[in-house]
């Protein structure tokens, strides 16, 4: 099986293919075990890597917008520009400023009974996602001249 896979492994470690030497042979199997699993722990690690980054790129947009259709969009619309009068427009606004919007009102420093019962049931990371998506949406506020 080794012999099997040293072909498959670039020409630098070829070199540990047996030479008819018989001499230091328990030391090269002892070193071509080593980079076999330096080499396997690797590539378990970058498969993970890549696991995890596909899977948060995968999750974050559905969650975002799973909440945004159930929650957001009655008052503030699904691109955040409210059309209801009291309602702000997020759309556009600082994804900083509507985390910490958020989080005054979960911990009562802002006085909203419904935004405070909204916000009580997000998590600080959802809390990031919703204001990345509204920051990337267009904003329809103007200022009067």
């Amino acid at each position: 099986m080794i012999w099997r896979l040293i072909i498959l492994l670039p020409s630098e470690y070829r070199a540990f293919k047996f030479d008819g030497d018989r001499s230091n042979l328990g030391s090269r199997k002892r070193e071509l075990k080593k980079m076999f699993n330096r080499f396997g722990k690797t590539c378990v690690v970058i498969a993970m890597c890549m696991g995890w980054s596909a899977h948060a790129e995968d999750e974050s947009p559905r969650e975002v917008i799973k909440i945004v259709g159930e929650v957001c969009v009655s008052c503030h619309g699904q691109d955040g520009n409210a059309m209801l009068m009291g309602a702000p427009k997020l759309g556009g606004q600082k994804a900083d400023y509507l985390v910490k919007a958020l989080m005054d009102y979960q911990s009562g420093a802002r006085n909203n009974a419904i935004m405070s019962a909204f916000s009580g049931g997000l998590s600080t990371a959802e809390m990031k996602a919703l204001g990345k998506y509204f920051e990337g949406q267009s904003s329809t506020l103007s200022v009067p001249r």
